[in-house]
Protein backbone atom coordinates (compact mmCIF):
# COMPACT_ATOMS: atom_id res chain seq x y z
CA UNK A 1 0.00 0.00 0.00
CA UNK A 2 2.48 2.53 0.98
CA UNK A 3 4.47 1.81 -3.12
CA UNK A 4 1.13 2.88 -4.04
CA UNK A 5 0.76 5.65 -2.27
CA UNK A 6 4.21 7.08 -2.98
CA UNK A 7 3.35 6.50 -7.32
CA UNK A 8 0.21 8.13 -6.93
CA UNK A 9 2.37 11.40 -4.83
CA UNK A 10 5.14 11.31 -7.41
CA UNK A 11 2.25 11.03 -10.43
CA UNK A 12 0.18 13.90 -9.11
CA UNK A 13 3.98 15.95 -8.60
CA UNK A 14 4.61 15.41 -12.26
CA UNK A 15 1.50 16.29 -13.17
CA UNK A 16 1.69 19.55 -10.68
CA UNK A 17 4.78 21.16 -12.56
CA UNK A 18 3.75 20.28 -15.80
CA UNK A 19 0.86 21.74 -15.62
CA UNK A 20 2.82 24.43 -14.48
CA UNK A 21 5.46 24.62 -17.02
CA UNK A 22 2.77 24.93 -19.49
CA UNK A 23 0.85 27.54 -17.87
CA UNK A 24 4.19 29.60 -16.81
CA UNK A 25 4.96 28.87 -21.36
CA UNK A 26 2.06 30.09 -21.90
CA UNK A 27 1.63 33.24 -20.82
CA UNK A 28 6.09 34.05 -21.98
CA UNK A 29 4.37 33.33 -25.07
CA UNK A 30 1.06 35.42 -24.96
CA UNK A 31 3.58 38.21 -23.49
CA UNK A 32 5.91 37.96 -26.18
CA UNK A 33 3.56 38.05 -28.79
CA UNK A 34 1.57 41.36 -27.46
CA UNK A 35 5.46 43.05 -27.30
CA UNK A 36 5.90 42.18 -30.67
CA UNK A 37 2.72 43.21 -32.37
CA UNK A 38 2.93 46.64 -30.45
CA UNK A 39 6.62 46.80 -31.76
CA UNK A 40 5.33 46.44 -35.17
CA UNK A 41 2.50 48.45 -34.83
CA UNK A 42 5.07 51.35 -33.40
CA UNK A 43 7.73 50.53 -36.48
CA UNK A 44 4.53 51.15 -38.81
CA UNK A 45 4.02 54.55 -36.81
CA UNK A 46 7.31 55.98 -37.23
CA UNK A 47 7.73 54.75 -40.81
CA UNK A 48 4.49 57.19 -41.74
CA UNK A 49 5.92 59.39 -39.63
CA UNK A 50 9.23 59.48 -41.94
CA UNK A 51 7.18 59.65 -45.70
CA UNK A 52 7.30 62.59 -47.44
CA UNK A 53 4.28 65.13 -46.85
CA UNK A 54 2.31 65.45 -50.26
CA UNK A 55 3.26 68.15 -52.50
CA UNK A 56 5.85 69.62 -49.72
CA UNK A 57 8.35 72.00 -51.45
CA UNK A 58 11.72 72.70 -50.40
CA UNK A 59 14.09 75.87 -50.87
CA UNK A 60 17.71 75.97 -51.60
CA UNK A 61 18.86 79.05 -49.14
CA UNK A 62 21.82 79.86 -50.76
CA UNK A 63 19.53 81.25 -53.91
CA UNK A 64 17.12 83.12 -51.63
CA UNK A 65 18.72 86.75 -50.17
CA UNK A 66 18.84 87.68 -47.25
CA UNK A 67 18.95 91.69 -47.39
CA UNK A 68 16.95 94.36 -46.25
CA UNK A 69 15.21 96.74 -49.12
CA UNK A 70 13.90 100.00 -49.01
CA UNK A 71 10.86 98.75 -52.04
CA UNK A 72 7.91 96.53 -52.15
CA UNK A 73 9.27 92.18 -52.17
CA UNK A 74 7.00 90.29 -53.57
CA UNK A 75 7.80 86.50 -52.58
CA UNK A 76 7.65 83.37 -54.69
CA UNK A 77 6.39 80.88 -51.82
CA UNK A 78 3.35 81.50 -49.21
CA UNK A 79 3.86 81.49 -46.60
CA UNK A 80 7.75 83.45 -47.44
CA UNK A 81 10.24 81.18 -46.27
CA UNK A 82 13.36 83.75 -46.93
CA UNK A 83 14.35 86.21 -49.38
CA UNK A 84 15.07 89.79 -49.50
CA UNK A 85 13.36 91.72 -46.78
CA UNK A 86 11.58 94.94 -46.64
CA UNK A 87 10.82 95.96 -42.54
CA UNK A 88 7.70 97.94 -43.34
CA UNK A 89 6.05 96.25 -45.59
Amino acid sequence: MRRAEQARERRNRLITVGVSAVVVLGLVGFGSFVLLKKSDEQDKKDAAAKAPIAAEKTWDPAKLGRNHVQTAVKYDMKPPVGGDHNRSG
